[in-house]
């Protein structure tokens, strides 16, 4: 369970203002706006001012930003006093998806030292993501706070230590350090998180190898493909089929693709080949009884069964379905012989084939083959390749072969002659990645020692201001900072991190575009944050 911790603002009136323009910048006007969780009316229900010594108004708002494995919470709320109302405003996320609780009933617990406790409930929220309940503590001190949440979408609980609760308003604290403006600092509420493919991840220290980048394709291994010949001569029926002889359709192995029913000179034949096998079927009958009175030799009679064993295949083969004497319902299943993806079909219902004539071609992608072209200078004799990552042209995801049973085929890279580049290939299981053969991409060509651990992030959290590396860090519930952090080697898809990152900070992984767009509000109304 990580706290972010809880922190104290000062409230100003032209926040509001400002978180509204804000939403309206990134989501366009209408119910996008009407539904910010920091407009007027909620910040009127949470806040109360106080008048100091001096006479001037000001507001403590507390901030909670609080994560656990399966939810996130964001609170604020004003100063607790015993016996006074207080609106707490409760954001809750579901995570991994990072979207919105839309149901369940939110109970509130305060408790005391003494083991007193102040429960209220909220049996939904007031909009998708959003909890207003009010507290009215009956007591004072360092209390914790629990907040249970229960409903079919979601069960979890938050506790929050060290939560204060004055006897009294005039008991409230007087000194309220103004906080320091941070440049980097930009506000990104919480409506706006939802709406968009969000998502943070902690850095985290783990075992990290060099890389060498190159390019790379995906390719079908040699038994990724099996073209289904035609057993015998004759015509072709799908009337029999166990599949849809369409392109695309999936076949199991063993299953009946089509089958061939014979023509005049299949039944001559067969007819010539059934007439063998029962003779060598009568004739091992007959050395056999000899041979239990040891007329005949051994020889002989393994003679006989081997005749008979080869004719027998024959017949099989042919794909006889019917009893050896009637030839009315003759034809010839032909079977899938692997599962996979009907690619090919060369024939149609009627038409006649010989026998080794193509009938069809199954793929199976289930595992495919990386080809990595990479400059063979790159490559250290010392420091041989063990694994690879591949990120497909077009897309976001990176795929460690190691992760998916991954194996180095080529243990001594391929070298293509005179053109100093060399080639290396992996095989991996595709079964759960959907990849398809003849993808191209980049492929990370990972070596050296990975036991010693580094702080690391995502590659996917790396973007580039003005050629410069940075991140975005979520260091509140509504608060992303801009870091510029020193990179160390990567693996294609974690990078290590030398300054600029902390363990257990959050990394924004998703939604970066969005948070540029709020960046440029924030540096033009001249503050960081919007509360």
């Amino acid at each position: 369970m990580k706290r972010f911790g809880t922190f104290k603002s000062p409230f100003h009136p032209i926040f509001a203002s400002f978180s509204l323009s804000l939403t309206w910048l990134l989501y366009g006007c209408g119910e996008s706006a009407s539904l910010h969780s920091h407009d007027d009316d909620d910040h009127n229900h949470s806040q109360h001012v106080e008048v100091d010594d001096h006479g001037h108004d000001h507001v403590e708002v507390i901030s909670i930003t609080q994560f656990t494995e399966k939810s996130e919470l964001f609170m604020e709320h004003g100063q607790l006093v015993q016996g006074r109302s207080e609106q707490l405003i409760i954001h809750l996320t579901r995570i991994p998806e990072f979207a919105p609780v839309t149901e369940g009933t939110l109970e509130i617990r305060l408790v005391h030292p003494s083991g007193e406790t102040y429960t209220v409930s909220a049996d939904a929220p007031v909009r998708d993501g959003i909890y207003l309940p009010t507290i009215t503590p009956t007591f004072f001190g360092e209390v914790s706070m629990e907040l249970h949440l229960r409903g079919s979408q979601l069960e979890d609980v938050h506790v929050l230590d060290f939560v204060e609760v004055f006897p009294s308003v005039d008991k409230l604290p007087h000194d309220h350090p103004e906080d320091s403006e941070n440049p980097n600092e930009i506000a990104f509420l919480k409506e706006q998180q939802w709406k968009i493919d969000y998502e943070t991840v902690v850095a985290t220290r783990r075992p990290i190898q060099n890389a060498v980048s190159s390019i790379a394709h995906l390719r079908l291994p040699i038994n990724g493909q099996a073209l289904v010949p035609a057993p015998v001569g004759g015509i072709v029926s799908f009337k029999n089929s166990e599949t849809n002889m369409e392109l695309g359709s999936g076949v199991r192995k063993g299953q009946v693709l089509l089958t061939i029913e014979p023509d005049a000179s299949w039944t001559g034949g067969l007819s010539k080949l059934v007439e063998e096998y029962q003779l060598a079927k009568a004739e091992l009958s007959r050395v056999e009884s000899l041979k239990e009175s040891n007329a005949v030799s051994d020889k002989r009679v393994l003679e006989a069964q081997i005749k008979y064993q080869t004719l027998r295949t024959a017949v099989d083969k042919t794909g006889w379905q019917s009893d050896l004497d009637d030839f009315s319902n003759l034809h010839t299943k032909t079977n899938s012989p692997l599962d996979g993806i009907l690619t090919e079909v060369y024939v149609k219902p009627g038409e006649r084939v010989e026998a080794g004539d193509p009938l069809a071609l199954i793929t199976n992608t289930s595992q495919l083959i990386l080809e990595a072209h990479v400059v063979l200078a790159r490559l250290s004799p010392d420091s041989p390749v063990t694994d690879a990552s591949f990120k497909p042209a077009g897309r976001e995801n990176i795929y460690k072969l190691s992760s998916h049973g991954g194996q180095l085929l080529t243990q001594t890279p391929l070298i293509k002659d005179g053109s100093g580049v060399a080639l290396l290939r992996f095989m991996f299981d595709n079964s759960t990645l959907g990849l398809y053969p003849g993808t191209k991409g980049t492929a990370n060509l990972l070596s050296g020692d990975s036991e010693e651990m580094q702080l690391t992030v995502p590659m996917t959290s790396i973007h580039e201001e003005e050629g410069i590396p940075i991140v975005y860090v979520q260091t509140a519930g509504e608060t992303i900072e801009k870091r510029y952090p020193k990179l160390g080697v990567n693996d294609g898809y974690y990078v290590q991190v030398f300054s600029g990152i902390f363990p257990g900070e959050r990394i924004v992984t998703k939604g970066a575009p969005f948070i540029r767009i709020a960046s440029l509000s924030t540096s033009e109304m001249g503050h960081g944050h919007a509360h």
